[in-house]
C-alpha cells in the first residue's frame, strides 16, 4: 500500500505539472532568449534569424527531431513584420490522411458526413496576414501538396465541398526531420514544392554537436520547473552534468528536457538545493561512453587496439563537449594543444574542426 500511495503521489506531481505548463504555454511568447546555447553553431543560428525573420520569404526549418525547430519557427515569427497575429501551427504528420485537406482548406456546411453545420475555416485561412508553421511537412501526402503549391504562388484556396476561391496571405515556415531530397528522388515529394518552400534554410544542429549548451540547458529547465511544482532544487551537480554531456542524446534537446523534468519531479523532497549522480534515470546513468550497447567490441580485439578504439572514442566524447573547440577539450583532458592535435591525427581524426579563434 505504502508503494501504490507513492506511485499516486507521484503521478499527481506530474500531472499538475504540465496542467501548469500546459497553461503557461497559452500565454508564452517564444522569443531568441526561448534558444539557449551559447556555443558557436547557436550563435551563427540566432544571428541568421535575426537576418531572415524581417524578410517576408519562405523560410525552411531543418534539423532532427527534438532539436527544436519549432522554438525556431516562432523566433522567426516573433521577430517578423507579422508578429501581431499569433502564428498558425500545423503538425502535417500528426494529421489523419482523410483530415488533411478539411484542416489545411477548411470546408462548407455539408462537404462531407461528421462536417459542422456552419463549415469551417482551414488552416490556410485562419493564418492570413501572421505565419503558417508547416512542421513535418515531408509527411504531406502528394495530393495535397500540388494543393499547397498552388496556394503558395498565388494565395488562392477552395474550401472542401466549395467552387469558390479565397485568398489569403501568410509568410510560409516549413520544417521536417527527413531527408527531402531522398524523398524527391523517390518520388514521396514535389520537387517544385521544395523549392518554392526553400526561400531560405535555416538548419538546428542536435545537441550532440553542442554539448558545450548541456550545462546552459540543465540549468534552464530546473529554473523553468521548480516554481510549478514548488521544487527547492535549484541546481544540478557538476559531475551530473559532466555525465549528461558525455550522452549521445538521440531524442536531443526534448530528451534532455524530458530527463531535467522527470528528475526534478520524482526527486526526494528532502532534497533542497541540488540533483546528484544518483538521481539520475537508471538507463541514463548505464549509457557507456559514445552510447555504444556494451563492450564486447573491446573485449575481441588486442589491447593496443582496445587502447586506440576507446580513446578514439573518449576524444570524440571530449570534443563533442567543447562544439569542436581544441583547446578547451585539451585543457579538459590535460594535455598540450599540440600533443592533441599529433594525437587526433594518430587516430585518424585530424580532419576535426579547430575553433580555438572563435571561443
Amino acid at each position: 500500500m505504502h508503494e501504490l500511495s507513492r506511485q499516486i503521489s507521484t503521478l499527481r506531481a506530474e500531472v499538475d505539472y504540465y496542467k501548469k505548463e500546459l497553461a503557461g504555454l497559452r500565454h508564452r511568447t517564444f522569443g531568441l532568449d526561448e534558444i539557449v546555447g551559447e556555443s558557436d553553431s547557436i550563435r551563427r543560428l540566432k544571428e541568421d534569424i535575426r537576418k531572415v525573420a524581417p524578410l517576408d520569404v519562405p523560410i525552411f526549418v531543418s534539423g532532427e527531431s527534438g532539436s527544436g525547430k519549432e522554438l525556431v519557427a516562432h523566433a522567426i515569427h516573433n521577430l517578423s513584420r507579422r508578429m501581431e497575429r499569433p502564428m498558425v501551427v500545423v503538425n502535417c504528420g500528426a494529421l489523419p490522411a482523410n483530415l488533411v485537406e478539411s484542416e489545411l482548406f477548411g470546408y462548407e456546411a455539408g462537404a462531407f458526413t461528421g462536417a459542422r453545420r456552419e463549415g469551417r475555416a482551414g488552416k490556410f485561412e485562419m493564418a492570413d496576414r501572421t505565419s503558417l508553421f508547416l512542421d513535418e511537412i515531408g509527411d504531406m501526402p502528394m495530393e495535397t501538396q500540388v494543393k499547397l503549391l498552388r496556394v503558395i504562388e498565388n494565395g488562392v484556396f477552395e474550401r472542401v465541398g466549395s467552387n469558390r476561391s479565397r485568398s489569403t496571405n501568410f509568410r510560409l515556415i516549413s520544417a521536417t526531420n527527413r531527408d527531402l531530397r531522398r524523398l524527391i528522388a523517390e518520388e514521396a515529394f514535389r520537387a517544385d514544392l521544395y523549392f518554392r518552400i526553400n526561400g531560405v534554410t535555416l538548419r538546428v544542429p542536435p545537441l550532440r554537436e553542442r554539448a558545450s549548451d548541456i550545462p546552459l540547458l540543465v540549468k534552464h529547465f530546473v529554473q523553468r520547473i521548480g516554481p510549478r511544482i514548488d521544487s527547492k532544487i535549484q541546481r544540478v551537480h557538476p559531475k551530473a552534468v559532466q555525465m549528461l554531456q558525455t550522452l549521445p542524446w538521440p531524442g536531443n534537446v526534448r530528451q534532455l528536457r524530458n530527463v531535467v523534468e522527470r528528475t526534478v519531479i520524482l526527486a526526494p523532497r528532502d532534497r533542497l538545493a541540488r540533483i546528484d549522480s544518483d538521481l539520475l534515470p537508471s538507463e541514463i546513468v548505464a549509457t557507456p561512453i559514445g552510447g555504444d550497447s556494451g563492450g564486447s567490441t573491446l573485449m575481441g580485439v588486442p589491447l593496443r587496439e582496445a587502447r586506440e578504439n576507446f580513446e578514439r572514442e573518449y576524444l570524440k566524447v571530449q570534443i563533442r563537449r567543447f562544439s569542436g573547440n581544441i583547446s578547451k577539450t585539451a585543457s579538459f583532458i590535460g594535455m598540450e594543444r599540440s600533443a592533441l592535435h599529433r594525437k587526433l591525427k594518430l587516430l585518424g581524426m585530424a580532419e576535426r574542426r579547430d575553433d580555438d579563434d572563435e571561443d
